[in-house]
């Protein structure tokens, strides 16, 4: 079954190529995101970085972001407010 899950996963990523909005990493709108979070989601900022994370990868407002093995969705809820209206979270 693993190997099934990592043949799956390495066949979607080499298949996807990143889709990045033409404006580029939002800081006022990452911040706002940020603070709209709850406060113990907010507790976990210091030690998971999630703007300077989402910066590096190149996520802007309006971009496609395809979220493998989401967890507990706390990136999720982040993008989800951050992509705004425009952008699209799979």
């Amino acid at each position: 079954m693993k190997n099934v899950l990592f043949v799956f996963l390495a066949a979607c990523l080499a298949c996807t190529a990143p889709v990045i909005a033409d404006e580029g990493f939002d800081g006022e709108k990452m911040k706002a995101a940020l603070d709209d979070q709850p406060s113990d989601h907010q507790l976990r900022y210091l030690f998971r970085h999630p703007a300077e994370t989402l910066e590096f990868f190149g996520v802007a407002p309006g971009s496609v972001v395809v979220e493998a093995l989401p967890g507990g969705g706390w990136y999720s809820r982040i993008l989800a407010s951050y992509l705004g209206p425009e952008g699209q979270l799979v």
